[in-house]
């Protein structure tokens, strides 16, 4: 049963329509709805905002943090809040609010639940190529056609829907009054086990098995769109942000182990070039310390010289080729001669 403006001690008849939220977190409005946030008094920022699943909620900032918080939300059922799984969508508790599609029918948005359900066939107006599937503990609240009845039975009331091309389903009170609801659009759909009602959806025969009652669940592909239980709402507020904590902490660690990685490779790789021209260094240092430029002799020159050449060389160019050489690498790096001047030692003619 929906909650009506009287049950909730709020008055419908007024034209002003003026709503108050004041700096203290007091809400007041001109038909009689009246609330406090839980940190009431003069301080934190506050915002009135109504959220994805249609459910009004008050957030004060923690300027600490810089995170808004719930500091007020209606005592609702959310699976009674309007338009929130679109139509043919069912709003369930799993054991948090979700939203399930009719056995055979497919989410429209899998980002969105408003969109609702679609059916994988399209009615027609020949009622003898039509069926109904039946949902037990499932109710499309409103959308009622001018054609309710009291007092029916099931097979009445089936008929009366079989026959109005109007009616997209039908819902029957298991109260005993034979009550028969007769819809226009399946909106607002909710399965509780509680609820004393059978809901008829129209299907054309052999599409679907019309006793096949185990809905489709869906669930969104987006963390953030998670649906607030009426009694969870800062705990879901928590979850997600720890949720979002763990990804941030996962982020930066990895990126911690590529840096830490790369500053290795680099580091090695440096020390290890360091030591490669240090190597080089000791080695031509030892040469030159062990052969100097004017001691250069013939029977040195044999140290250096591959065996397999040594009938082919003109030793007075290898001596001078040593020679140059050894210039390159004197210790002193402005002793060494310049490289026009390596080219001129190079290609002087034999004397």
């Amino acid at each position: 049963m929906d909650v009506s403006v009287f049950f909730s001690g709020r008055s419908p008849y007024n034209s002003s329509r003026v709503a108050v939220l004041d700096e203290l977190g007091q809400f007041i409005s001109s038909d009689n709805l009246k609330f406090n946030a839980s940190d009431y008094g003069v301080g934190p920022k506050r915002r009135l905002t109504l959220d994805y699943d249609g459910i009004l909620r008050l957030y004060s900032l923690d300027e600490s943090t810089g995170h808004w918080e719930i500091s007020w939300l209606p005592d609702v059922d959310v699976c009674r809040v309007h338009g929130l799984c679109g139509e043919y969508g069912i709003c369930t508790y799993k054991p948090q609010p979700t939203c399930t599609c009719p056995y055979g029918f497919s989410l429209n948005d899998p980002s969105d639940w408003s969109k609702g359900c679609s059916p994988p066939f399209n009615l027609t107006h020949d009622s003898k190529k039509l069926d109904f599937l039946e949902l037990p503990y499932t109710d499309y609240y409103g959308s009622d056609l001018d054609t309710y009845k009291l007092r029916i039975s099931l097979e009445e009331c089936r008929n009366l829907c079989l026959n109005d091309t109007r009616c997209k389903g039908f819902g029957f009170a298991l109260d005993g009054w034979g009550q028969c609801y007769p819809k226009n659009f399946l909106l607002n759909g909710f399965h509780v086990p509680s609820t004393p009602s059978i809901i008829h959806i129209k299907i054309l025969k052999g599409s679907l098995s019309p006793h096949k009652v185990q809905p489709e669940t869906y669930h969104l592909n987006c963390s953030r769109a998670v649906v607030a239980h009426k009694s969870s709402g800062p705990e879901v507020e928590k979850s997600n942000k720890n949720q979002y904590m763990k990804y941030l902490i996962g982020f930066v660690s990895s990126f911690a182990i590529i840096e830490a990685i790369c500053v290795g490779l680099t580091w090695w790789y440096v020390f290890r070039k360091r030591a490669d021209e240090e190597f080089v260094n000791i080695g031509y240092m030892e040469l030159v310390m062990e052969i100097k430029p004017e001691k250069i002799s013939r029977e040195r020159l044999k140290d250096v010289i591959d065996p397999r050449l040594h009938h082919e060389l003109n030793n007075k160019k290898l001596e001078r080729l040593m020679k140059v050489a050894l210039l390159c690498v004197l210790e002193d790096r402005n002793a060494r001669p310049a490289m026009s001047k390596v080219v001129e030692l190079l290609l002087l003619k034999d004397e």
